[in-house]
């Protein structure tokens, strides 16, 4: 199993910082919207991060994944590229998925809640490997059970050759527990695979190995399909909610439905819609977390995560 923990460097060597933490949510798949972080620029609009995060702490560090045109799909892809951090002396592989660093000690959370039974991934990917290096694609659910987290499930994927052209490529979730339900999950693209996640000085491979990904869904039983990249377009108020939530949808849908899914992942409320502003009443809801999924035919569109007060 991958190591779940990012150790960058020790806290003398960057001194103090602190890292604003991003909002749980589901993967951003399409990567059509990105923010200005620094000098670089980041995902937005899903749990699809990357190692530029760090490109605001002292030493200097690499950009490592890129806005870039000339996408599969949209206008725009991700392209994750391995660099040398010089100032410190170590390798940095390029990442893109549920990778957030934090502080104090200088690691990074690689697993987001998530409450879904997804069979595979898919995604479209290009690579040019450096000198034999080697890139990978991976994925687990947990589920975390008085403080012990046990995998329910796996996907993983190694490249060794180059991949010149856009190809699709699907990864299959192998359970070793398909009755439970998960509470969290990791999923990452990494352009070279010979990376240890708790400590980046032990990382190897090469410099400019690179990887191009867009497009990343999610495949579930009877072909319903996620195309994880909306979420951005879906508000759902207001949030923490008592008695009726009100959702917007960026464009109208035509023959959707919305479900509530509590912690467990059981759906609890659901209901059809059309358009782009619907309301659902949720005061017979008990307190807490819950999910919200916007589907239309055989496609999740997005979700979101909100509160019953």
């Amino acid at each position: 199993m991958k190591k779940q923990v990012l150790t960058i460097a020790g806290a003398i060597v960057f001194g103090m910082f602190t890292v604003q933490a991003q909002q749980p949510a589901i993967p951003n798949g399409n990567l059509e919207s990105w923010t200005a972080l620094g000098s670089a620029e980041e995902p937005t609009g899903g749990f699809l991060k990357s190692l530029n995060q760090i490109t605001n702490f002292p030493g200097n560090p690499p950009i490592t994944c890129f806005k870039e045109g000339n996408a599969h799909g949209g206008q725009f892809c991700a392209k994750i590229v391995s660099a040398n951090f010089a100032s410190l002396g170590i390798f940095i592989p390029g990442a893109l998925g549920t990778i957030t660093p934090i502080a104090n000690p200088v690691s990074a959370q690689l697993a987001e809640p998530f409450t879904a039974k997804p069979e595979k991934i898919r995604a479209w990917i290009k690579y040019t490997p450096v000198t034999g290096d080697s890139a990978e694609i991976f994925g687990y659910l947990f589920k975390t059970t008085s403080g012990v987290r046990e995998t329910l499930a796996t996907a993983s994927m190694v490249y060794t050759q180059a991949i010149s052209n856009w190809t699709e490529v699907e990864i299959p979730f192998v359970y070793s527990n398909a009755t439970a339900t998960p509470d969290s999950a990791s999923l990452l693209f990494v352009s070279s695979a010979g990376y240890n996640f708790d400590n980046l000085f032990l990382c190897q491979g090469s410099a400019n190995s690179t990887m191009f990904i867009d497009d990343v869904e999610f495949i579930y039983p009877a072909g319903i399909s996620e195309n994880l990249g909306n979420n951005d377009l879906l508000n759902v108020f207001p949030n923490p909610a008592e008695n009726m939530v009100t959702i917007t949808y960026a464009t109208e849908v035509q023959n959707g439905s919305v479900s509530v899914l509590d912690m467990s992942g059981r759906e609890v409320l659901q209901t059809n819609v059309k358009g782009n502003s619907f309301q659902i009443d949720v005061a017979s809801l008990r307190s807490g977390n819950y999910t919200l999924l916007l589907k239309e035919n055989a496609s999740i569109l997005a979700r979101k995560n909100f509160l019953k007060k």
